[in-house]
């Protein structure tokens, strides 16, 4: 009796701790994010009024939050099997392999997410600019962080990888080839 008394103080014990992790992981999170928003909010970059610079900013913050939230999740689950005496070597080496094969076959996913932070965070153009990128013409009607969405003068939904836009050149009014068009 005694021994299952133990053992359950034991368990107890675990789960107490596991918790607390959790708890302390998910309040460092509920920080962070703050912290994430201010910084951001604070930096002369996104000043302006405009509604666009505000949704840039937006997706910023919830980018950079979200890959923060991540690692600390992450890192809890890592302390938590730790408490609970499972090695997590072999599955850090498991994960680091599978990790290698995905990376390598999505290749130009992530080439597309990297170029599309720099994209926002430069704020090298913005919604409803006039540009040229990817050898498509129009003007800016979404700018995410793995596409770009451009309407072309003719009415054309053009929707780039942001790893694809090497070049851009951004209008400063409406470019001659726009035409008359009401977009």
């Amino acid at each position: 009796m005694e021994n299952v008394i133990a053992k359950i103080t034991v368990y107890a014990e675990r789960l107490g701790l596991s918790l607390l992790i959790f708890l302390i992981a998910y309040w460092l999170q509920k920080i962070g994010r703050k912290v994430i928003r201010k910084l951001l909010k604070a930096t002369k970059r996104f000043d302006a009024p405009e509604a666009k610079l505000k949704g840039r900013l937006k997706t910023l913050i919830k980018l950079l939050a979200d890959i923060y939230a991540a690692i600390l999740y992450f890192l809890a689950l890592y302390y938590t099997l730790q408490v609970w005496n499972i090695n997590v070597a072999p599955l850090l080496a498991g994960a680091g392999v599978i990790g290698l094969a995905i990376g390598f076959g999505s290749k130009e996913l992530v080439k597309d997410l990297v170029y599309g932070f720099f994209i926002l965070f430069d704020a090298a153009y913005n919604v409803g600019d006039y540009i040229e990128a990817a050898g498509f013409k129009g003007k800016v009607v979404s700018i995410g962080i793995r596409t770009t969405i451009l309407r072309g003068g003719d009415g054309a939904r053009y929707i780039i990888p942001n790893g694809q836009i090497t070049k851009v050149a951004v209008y400063t009014k409406k470019p001659p080839w726009w035409g008359n068009s009401a977009n």
